[in-house]
């Protein structure tokens, strides 16, 4: 069956299985060698279900692999022993937020050092990819800045100027329960870019009052900002039923890349074919089987999506004229781009 099909039988988001599947936990069946799009078997639905709902008890990635491949019994301690490192956390969650209600009550409040382990290439990578994002318009200077956030076996980039929502994500190692939230500069994020090249694994530690980058030595310390970053969990539900094209990201660059003086750019694709109403218009090939559909983009934001993507084909998800716009590789979800559209007059 189908990733979406698969997504709404087991409870998944299709994200969630394709991060699943690059963190080799959720590997589909099989994998069409001409559409790449992943196809899962009935008998996955049980592991499916199984980590949904770990997850909710927030296992860590590494101790949902051994479960799954666990027996009954062993299972069961598993299972016992979490719930046990659960409350545990629980306790110490409760002593710390009494500690923290102290300090607040004293005008010092602090927050425990954390550190997560990713790939520098990978991180140069999702920096590349997303500080483009980042609103450079002076009203706006809080979202001059990159949310860097870390979760159980991941650390998340975004970044958003209103108009798009750019979110990557990287497969991360720490402590059980390592998490933080930091809102950092853009232009520090970047600056700090161009010195990942000499490193294989970087370390990524939030400090009290700052994001300090570095492997045996920090590479750079960037101040975090106490601005709050805008809530994009609401924007960021990828819809399972959405329409998708899939075509490849340089043949698409390129057209896109004769309309960047342009305000709008209007995109209607119909069954394997995507028009671009440039000057002269131009016909894509594309797969899609979809309705026939009409979107209004900034072709700045489009060509800026596409080229960021990863791998030869890039997979648009359209659900309606006027609803969010995303640009992903069609091989890996680890960088998406939302782009909002433009309501278009007379679109037919």
């Amino acid at each position: 069956m189908t990733i979406g099909i698969f997504a709404r039988r087991c409870g998944l988001s299709v994200s969630a299985l394709r991060f699943y599947d690059r963190a080799v936990l959720l590997v589909p069946a099989a994998v069409d060698p001409v559409s790449s799009y992943r196809l899962y078997d009935e008998r996955q639905l049980e592991g499916a279900e199984l980590t949904r709902d770990l997850r909710r008890l927030e296992m860590p990635l590494s101790a949902i692999q051994g479960f799954l491949s666990a027996d009954a019994v062993d299972r069961q301690e598993a299972l016992r022993l979490h719930l046990e490192t659960m409350s545990a956390r629980l306790r110490d969650a409760e002593a710390i937020a009494d500690q923290l209600t102290t300090r607040i009550t004293k005008g010092k409040e602090s927050v425990p050092m954390t550190t997560m382990t990713v790939d520098a290439r990978s991180l140069a990578e999702a920096i590349d990819q997303v500080v483009p994002a980042a609103s450079t318009d002076p009203d706006v200077p809080a979202l001059h800045t990159v949310l860097v956030e870390a979760r159980e076996g991941t650390l998340r980039l975004v970044a958003t100027d209103k108009y798009r929502l750019a979110v990557g994500d990287l497969v991360a190692r720490g402590d059980d329960g390592a998490a933080f939230r930091a809102i950092v500069p853009s232009a520090e994020l970047s600056r700090i870019r161009q010195t990942l090249g000499g490193s294989d694994q970087v370390e990524v530690t939030r400090h009290e009052d700052a994001l300090v980058v570095g492997a045996n030595v920090a590479i750079g310390r960037m101040a975090v900002t106490p601005a709050e970053f805008p809530a994009y969990e609401k924007l960021f539900v990828l819809d399972p039923d959405a329409h998708s094209i899939i075509v490849e990201r340089t043949v698409l660059g390129k057209a896109l890349q004769g309309a960047l003086e342009r305000d709008v750019l209007r995109l209607s694709v119909t069954t394997d074919r995507l028009r671009l109403d440039n000057e002269p218009t131009q016909d894509l090939e594309v797969s899609y089987s979809g309705p026939n559909l009409t979107v209004g983009l900034n072709p700045k934001f489009a060509h800026y999506a596409v080229m960021s993507s990863i791998g030869p084909e890039v997979m648009i998800d359209i659900t309606e004229p006027t609803g969010p716009v995303v640009f992903r590789s069609a091989t890996d979800s680890s960088f998406i781009c939302m782009v909002m559209p433009i309501k278009l007059l007379n679109a037919a």
